[in-house]
């Protein structure tokens, strides 16, 4: 932003312009589809308060302690106003409570953070000025938010004092990548080993969801005390009838953890778990840490190669592999090794390195150029095919939203009709039911497959982006 003031006769200013300059931030814009995720989770790991209050914040943006607390309060009253009637003054007071609990709880988990204040030194220079209109300094008066006294008693008690009433809120966006991630590999290490090692991915989400914590709400920096953990650190993490599973088992929860995780770090393909500690007079007191990088680095793997046989076929994934385990080679030993005929092979090569997954060398064998006598090495780099498939995911997304965004325009008649649909008998007619049907099951469709592609991006891009690390 820019500042120009002009002065009067005795120095002091008397007017002041400011322009404000505005850029579009994509990683933000892009994570806008994803607030339905971040609040369905806050509900399954807190409560319906806590993602109302998860929810408010994400509109908002950035609110102070009391606006949110009121705000939030508001939404829940809205969302009250047909079940409660003469009860409803009377439960206000309750619900304030719940909110603050909420707030209390979700910032001491790390899904809340402390953001700056932007401080509006506009309107704080012009109450300053000389000759200010009374119109102008009435809209900006309007403006200062008025403070709830019931809301600023509640955080006066002792176990509210971290939420400071003048302190500014935002949502921690990298604790809920991490927390998703903890999730995504834990299902990948359960579908990968779950039938040798009992609660295998509930363990590692466990583990991972606690090196969240630590990074988010204990502020810590340290990778060694982040990633490691003992039994006794993960069991508050472990779902309830996992850890059950595991005390009614001879020897206690514990000892079968353990047990548990020893057995987890000797599987490979990949490496889900290290010991990281040895003790050997309390095997429960034994430190792990999880391989969150290959974890991660064999999930985008999968996608990848996924996204590969579904383009181009089996063949072509295949070249990418041995590309991929044997680096530069030539056409003939690339046909050999992946059994295929080299005309096959070339016309495969040829579209693999159109679409920018492989990249191809030319070296020249005389002094002089001649093709005839130069050796052409075909190679591959995962950081450029992770790059292809990245941009290839968020193509899909756009054109995934505006074909929604297409059908919804088409469709603009029957969402008006099925609105009217309760004061008039208009959609009676038996064809206009099932048109609507299937207008509605081809926006679920739709629907699904944003999330299933947004979901994809997560792993591709936000999971690497956040903090990971590996043994």
């Amino acid at each position: 932003s820019s500042n120009s003031s002009s002065s009067s006769k005795h120095g002091k200013p008397t007017a002041t312009t400011t322009m404000y300059m505005y850029q579009v931030d994509p990683f933000r814009a892009r994570l806008v589809m994803r607030y339905p995720r971040f609040v369905e989770y806050s509900k399954k790991a807190l409560d319906e308060v806590a993602a109302s209050l998860i929810e408010e914040l994400l509109v908002q943006g950035r609110m102070s302690t009391v606006q949110c607390v009121l705000s939030t309060v508001e939404q829940i009253q809205q969302r009250k106003e047909r079940e409660v009637t003469s009860a409803q003054r009377d439960d206000r007071y309750t619900c304030r409570q719940a909110v603050i609990e909420s707030f209390r709880r979700l910032v001491s988990g790390g899904y809340i953070e402390r953001a700056k204040e932007i401080s509006d030194e506009w309107h704080t220079q012009e109450l300053e000025f000389e000759g200010l209109p009374k119109a102008k300094k009435a809209r900006v008066e309007a403006n200062v938010p008025e403070e709830d006294p019931t809301v600023v008693a509640l955080l006066q008690g002792g176990q509210y004092k971290m939420l400071n009433r003048d302190a500014v809120w935002r949502v921690n966006i990298s604790m809920f990548h991490d927390s998703l991630r903890a999730v995504s590999l834990g299902l990948l290490v359960s579908q990968r080993f779950g039938h040798k090692v009992q609660s295998s991915g509930s363990l590692v989400t466990a583990a991972l969801k606690l090196a969240a914590h630590k990074r988010h709400a204990d502020g810590a920096v340290d990778d060694d005390s982040r990633w490691a953990f003992a039994v006794s650190d993960i069991t508050r993490y472990i779902p309830k009838a996992v850890l059950q599973g595991f005390e009614k088992r001879p020897g206690g929860a514990a000892i079968n953890i353990f047990k548990s995780l020893m057995k987890l770090t000797t599987m490979t393909h990949p490496s889900a778990l290290a010991e990281f500690e040895v003790a050997d007079a309390r095997p429960e007191h034994a430190k792990f840490q999880v391989a969150t990088n290959k974890l991660l680095q064999h999930l985008q793997d999968r996608i990848i190669h996924q996204l590969i046989l579904d383009s181009y076929g089996e063949v072509a994934a295949r070249i990418c592999v041995i590309l991929l385990q044997n680096g530069h080679l030539e056409a003939d030993a690339i046909a050999e090794a992946a059994t295929v005929p080299i005309k096959d092979t070339r016309e495969i090569l040829h579209k693999l390195y159109r679409a920018n997954y492989i990249t191809l060398f030319n070296i020249n064998q005389a002094k002089q150029h001649n093709p005839s006598n130069m050796l052409y090495m075909w190679a591959i780099s995962r950081d450029r095919m992770l790059r292809t498939v990245n941009d290839t995911v968020n193509t899909c997304l756009l054109n995934m939203r505006l074909r929604r965004q297409h059908e919804v325009e088409i469709g603009k008649e029957w969402i008006e009709r099925a609105k009217e649909a309760g004061a008039t008998d208009e959609n009676e007619n038996e064809i206009d039911k099932l048109n609507y049907r299937k207008f509605c099951q081809g926006l679920e469709r739709l629907d699904n497959a944003i999330l299933q592609l947004d979901e994809t991006l997560m792993a591709l891009h936000d999971y690497s982006i956040i903090g990971a690390h590996g043994s």
